[in-house]
């Protein structure tokens, strides 16, 4: 058995009616490389039954104590079936991008049966009318709940489902496949009212010891900048984005090439991949709140979670981040000015994480209150309280791995891959960075009836194109070069003349959603 830590617990217990606590990953797939070129529900569940013995991650549920007074625990569903995970949806016509992002909000937004394990595999055809994509094409969502997985977790989840090869032998599958299910069996309802007593005998103990090994760490924010820290930021200015979460939903995905991103970054030095996708966002909301006449003279600021996973922790699933708050800069005109700011911004909360151990951060966690938090979120919501209360953050911008190589759910090749997450009561807008291939994807999903999602896409365009303009041209036309090489330099002292090319434009990190092994802690 094992227990779910105070993080966990918070994605459990702050679920309400508008508020699904579910990560959800999209993959398309052609299925013209599968040897019969096809693909249909009896093919995906009988795929399903074979993947989902491959890992305890499928096969755990929940298991509480008594009063409930203390964190569930996870253990095998001695009663599983898959017949209780994987379902199928077709698209009405004409089966367009447009009904598919109306689908996939729709699936997303449900509550998960917490009957079993926590996910749900959704088989998805009729996409017969998708820009770039074969007709007979299919989607497979991989939804999960963000108490058994976040967003590095997930990918977990994605890399069991699928090969890097079209037809892999069963032998090379079994030798790189995860331990199977087995071996978690359900607490006794004493050992649980016992573990709970023991953990409340020992609460003040433990937050005494942890808050001594924290002191060096507050002496240093009393003594250097405090706005460093990663969790204060002030209070984030009211905009039209913050409020109640409306039962309404939308998803939206926003492609950009990684050799535009590589342009980006190139405008200020030590540049991330995520400090440029923070950029075009904060152009785009910059953008939005003008149209709508409601820019906040103060600087937006945004919630992004750091993973603190270590290598030791990779397979468990559960949830191992921290929140930073930075602002967008989108009280300044210039966009290389924004990019600039949140590079500042992002690497002093970064440098900070890097000094606080990572056990403290999880130490932390684990005193609050589950129950006590329950009812203050219940509280929350029944009030209304998200139009009193000034928040830290106006909106969450959060980053999960991808693949930088072609990968295959049975036999059929991905496409594209798109993700998703929870909206919170009174931020109402998430973005989820991830990526495929040479592709970045800058996915949001909104919870409100008044925002304009055909507006905002055009401007997420918009702020793009006006990073892009302040960049060198990254191709140089053939006759350019041509006749670069053929200028006769004086022979003494020959010069080379610079060329910008893609392949020079190094890039940190192939993508945002590199694995994040080992102890380094990079943005999700």
């Amino acid at each position: 058995m094992k227990q779910l830590s105070a993080l966990d617990t918070i994605f459990l217990r702050g679920e309400t009616a508008n508020q699904a606590m579910n990560v959800s990953g999209l993959g398309i797939y052609d299925p013209s490389s599968r040897r019969d070129g096809s693909m249909d529900f009896r093919k995906v569940l009988e795929y399903a039954a074979e993947r989902t013995r491959r890992s305890t991650l499928f096969r755990r549920m929940l298991v509480h104590d008594p009063l409930r007074l203390d964190q569930p625990y996870w253990a095998d569903d001695s009663d599983f079936e898959i017949r209780k995970h994987v379902f199928h949806s077709t698209l009405p016509k004409p089966g367009g991008r447009r009904e598919l992002d109306q689908e996939v909000a729709r699936i997303h937004a449900r509550h998960i049966s917490r009957d079993g394990p926590l996910w749900e595999w959704w088989f998805i055809d009729g996409l017969n009318s998708i820009e770039g994509v074969p007709s007979g094409s299919f989607a497979v969502m991989f939804k999960l709940h963000h108490a058994a997985f976040d967003g590095v977790s997930a990918w977990e989840v994605i890399n069991v489902s699928h090969d890097t090869q079209p037809h892999m032998h069963d032998e090379v599958l079994k030798a790189n496949a995860l331990p199977s299910a087995g071996g978690w069996r359900a607490p006794s309802i004493a050992h649980k009212g016992l573990r709970a007593y023991e953990r409340l005998l020992r609460f003040p103990f433990d937050l005494a010891k942890t808050s001594w090994q924290a002191l060096p760490i507050l002496r240093k924010l009393i003594k250097e900048d405090l706005t460093g820290f990663p969790f204060f930021s002030g209070e984030a200015p009211p905009t039209p984005l913050n409020g109640p979460l409306s039962p309404r939903r939308c998803h939206r995905k926003f492609s950009v090439s990684l050799a535009d991103i590589k342009r980006i970054r190139s405008l200020v030095p030590d540049t991330t991949v995520n400090d440029a996708v923070l950029a075009i966002i904060a152009g785009a909301m910059r953008s939005y709140l003008i149209a709508k006449k409601s820019l906040p003279k103060r600087s937006l600021k945004v919630g992004v979670p750091i993973s603190i996973r270590s290598a030791a922790a990779k397979g468990d699933g559960g949830n191992q981040a921290i929140l930073s708050v930075t602002p967008l800069a989108t009280n300044s005109t210039d966009p290389v000015a924004r990019l600039r700011a949140i590079r500042q911004g992002t690497s002093k909360k970064k440098a900070y994480v890097n000094d606080i151990p990572a056990h403290l951060l999880a130490e932390f966690m684990e005193y609050v209150p589950g129950v006590a938090f329950s009812a203050a979120v219940r509280t929350f919501v029944d009030l209304g309280l998200a139009r009193v209360f000034p928040l830290p953050y106006n909106l969450v911008v959060t980053n999960v791995p991808g693949s930088r190589v072609p990968i295959y759910f049975a036999g059929a090749r991905m496409l594209e891959y798109d993700a998703l997450g929870p909206v919170w009561e009174g931020v109402r807008f998430l973005h989820v960075i991830t990526g495929y291939l040479d592709t970045v994807n800058i996915s949001f999903d909104v919870a409100s009836d008044q925002f304009d999602v055909g507006l905002y896409e055009s401007l997420l365009r918009k702020s793009l194109a006006e990073l892009l303009s302040r960049t060198v041209p990254a191709v140089v036309s053939k006759k350019v070069v041509t006749r670069l090489k053929q200028q006769k330099l004086p022979s003494k002292r020959r010069r080379r003349t610079p060329v910008s090319s893609p392949g020079q434009l190094e890039v940190e990190a192939p993508l945002p959603m590199a694995a994040q092994s080992g102890s380094s802690r990079e943005y999700m």
